[in-house]
C-alpha cells in the first residue's frame, strides 16, 4: 500500500543510507509518488462514501455532452500524446440530465482507464449518440473504447467491485486506486442510468454508459472562430 511504501522509505531515509545525497533524492521521490497516489486513493474513497450514503447531491440541468467530453481531454491532454483519439458526437445528440460535474467525472475516469491499459499506437475512441434498443429511449449512450490490453471474460462482473484489479501488478504500477470503476457505476445509477462493459483480452475494452437525455435544451455551441 502507499502508506507502507512511505514508513518503509522514511525509515530507510532515517539510517545510515539517507546521509548519501543521491540514495536520498531518489527514496525522498518515491515518498512523493507513494504520497501522491494516498491522496487519490483517499479522494477517491470519500467520493465514493457520499455517493453511497447520498450525501453528494446532484445539481442537475442539461449539459451538452460534446463540450463535456472536450473539457475531459484538455485535462487529459498531457496523457494521450503516445495514443490515437477521437471523440465522436452523433448530429441530433441531445444533452444529456446531469450533474456537469459528476458527468465529467465518469468521462475523466473512462478515458484515464482507457489510455492506462492501452499500448503505445493503439486508439481510444469516445463516441456519444441517441441509445437505442430496448429500455433505452430517451437515454443519451456515452462509448468509450480502446485496442488496449482487455479483459478476461470472467473477470468482468466484477470490475466495478471495490479495489478489485485483473492485473494487480500493473495496477499499482500505473498508480490506479481501484475504485474508478465503482466510482463510475454509483454516478450513473444516481442518475438513473446504466453500465455496459465488453473487453476481448488482447484486443480492447469497451465501456458503455447510459445518461437520461435532457427535456429542455442548451443553446447551440458557437462556432471555434466567431467573435463576441
Amino acid at each position: 500500500t502507499p502508506l507502507t511504501a512511505i514508513q518503509g522509505y522514511a525509515e530507510t531515509l532515517l539510517g545510515p543510507a539517507g546521509d548519501d545525497r543521491d540514495t536520498a533524492r531518489r527514496f525522498l521521490a518515491v515518498i512523493d509518488r507513494h504520497s501522491e497516489r494516498l491522496g487519490r486513493l483517499i479522494d477517491d474513497l470519500l467520493a465514493l462514501s457520499d455517493l453511497e450514503l447520498g450525501r453528494s447531491p446532484l445539481r442537475l440541468g442539461a449539459v451538452a455532452v460534446d463540450m463535456a467530453v472536450d473539457d475531459v481531454l484538455q485535462i487529459l491532454a498531457g496523457r494521450l500524446g503516445p495514443l490515437h483519439v477521437t471523440a465522436e458526437v452523433a448530429p441530433g445528440t441531445p444533452p444529456v440530465w446531469a450533474d456537469g460535474d459528476r458527468l465529467r467525472q465518469v468521462l475523466i475516469n473512462l478515458v484515464d482507464n482507457a489510455v492506462k491499459y492501452t499500448p503505445a499506437g493503439g486508439t481510444v475512441r469516445i463516441r456519444v449518440a441517441p441509445a437505442r434498443g430496448p429500455g433505452r429511449t430517451d437515454m443519451v449512450e456515452i462509448v468509450v473504447a480502446d485496442t488496449g490490453v482487455g479483459i478476461p471474460a470472467e473477470d468482468i462482473p466484477r470490475l466495478t467491485e471495490r479495489f478489485f484489479r485483473v492485473d494487480k501488478a500493473r495496477s499499482r504500477e500505473l498508480g490506479g486506486t481501484g475504485l474508478g470503476l465503482a466510482i463510475v457505476k454509483h454516478i450513473v445509477q444516481a442518475h438513473g442510468g446504466a453500465l455496459a462493459i465488453d473487453s476481448t483480452l488482447g484486443k480492447g475494452t469497451t465501456v458503455r454508459v447510459y445518461f437520461p437525455a435532457a427535456v429542455t435544451s442548451v443553446p447551440a455551441r458557437p462556432p471555434a472562430d466567431s467573435r463576441p
